[in-house]
């Protein structure tokens, strides 16, 4: 508790000075001890003597890294409850523009779908009413995983009774599409989604309002499109403004776009965090992806376990049958690698087609 409360206008700071010379916890207390004793002082006997409260029960000695998140967990309530009282009486009208009642229940929609997409989605809500957990949607391009993610999510969240969706895609480039998607299913309901990610302008994005832009700050919203980075960085984060939204983690759905696209040298650290949100956060994860997901254990030739794998389990049964009937390229290779082409018969192929991408190896040749 004392990390929440010495971190609270300054971000968490560390326990011991390390060689980044950033701020410490024993720095601070060492510091004030005279203050913590007035402190002392003025705190009523029935809190000074009551007994110090358990840490849950899952920080068990040989679970000690996870302490850092229920940490964070702790700091993200304290500051953004701050943030809310010092705004409630500092700014009245603005935090009336606060809170959404839209229920899971409520966002729940259908939509039209073509016969593979509608099996597939068929099977993400038969499997939605799982357990809470991890579990993989491993489905080709072009079979409708957005919109069948979100409906395992909708009719899991409607079961579990879940306060919230978090979609979180790599790709700035596609966020705003997808964003849009859901925006059209959901318009009937008014406001309830949020976008956070560097895209996004509050002053010239056009689609902003004054609760979007209140409900960025701590994710105060029933339904949340960002980016990976966004979601990983501030659930590792220590200052203040990020940590603010992880207590709205808590109890959520989270869906995961392209995982193939998680960092390689950034896996182990992300399959903690997935694991703990999971185990002790009552998270679910959905990772979607048309590829491998690359969160399997991974041994090294010489039989060295290189990194741990995330038990999960798949919404798609046999997904491997789709991959033929949803095949969108046809690869058409040449008879002989060691065959050259000049630039006039390159030229002539391309101009059969009406449209077309050439990819050369220079800008001279370009």
């Amino acid at each position: 508790i004392a990390y929440a409360i010495a971190g609270h206008h300054a971000g968490l700071p560390d326990f011991e000075i390390d060689d980044a010379k950033g701020r410490s916890l024993k720095e601070i207390t060492n510091k004030d001890k005279r203050l913590l004793q007035e402190a002392e002082k003025k705190i009523p006997e029935t809190i000074l003597n009551k007994e110090s409260p358990e840490l849950p029960r899952f920080i068990t000695p040989d679970q000690k890294e996870h302490l850092h998140i229920w940490i964070r967990m702790l700091f993200s309530c304290l500051v953004d409850a701050d943030f809310l009282d010092t705004e409630r009486f500092m700014l009245p009208e603005k935090a009336d523009n606060r809170g959404q009642d839209t229920s899971m229940k409520e966002m729940q929609h259908e939509g039209p779908i073509n016969s593979i997409r509608a099996r597939i989605l068929e099977m993400c809500r038969v499997k939605a009413n799982g357990e809470r957990g991890i579990y993989t949607m491993t489905v080709p391009t072009g079979g409708g995983k957005t919109l069948s993610s979100l409906a395992f999510a909708l009719e899991h969240a409607v079961k579990h009774d879940k306060r919230r969706i978090i979609y979180a895609i790599p790709y700035t480039s596609i966020i705003e599409q997808t964003a849009e998607i859901f925006r059209g299913v959901f318009e009937p309901l008014g406001e309830v989604l949020i976008e956070h990610h560097s895209n996004t302008e509050p002053d010239e994005y056009e689609k902003e309002t004054s609760w979007s832009r209140l409900a960025v700050e701590n994710w105060e919203a029933p339904l949340i499109v960002t980016t990976t980075v966004q979601l990983f960085e501030s659930l590792y984060a220590s200052r203040t403004s990020r940590c603010r939204k992880l207590h709205n983690l808590v109890n959520s759905v989270i869906v995961i776009d392209e995982t193939q696209l998680l960092p390689p040298e950034q896996l182990n650290p992300i399959r903690h965090i997935v694991q703990s949100l999971s185990q002790h956060y009552g998270v679910t994860f959905v990772m979607s992806t048309a590829t491998p997901t690359g969160l399997e254990a991974q041994m090294s030739p010489f039989g060295k376990r290189l990194l741990e794998g995330i038990e999960s389990e798949e919404i798609i049964d046999t997904p491997k049958q789709y991959y033929g009937q949803l095949e969108r390229v046809n690869f058409k290779l040449p008879d002989d690698f060691n065959q050259k082409q000049s630039w006039d018969d390159i030229s002539s192929e391309l101009k059969k087609c009406d449209s077309v991408l050439a990819v050369v190896n220079t800008r001279k040749d370009a």
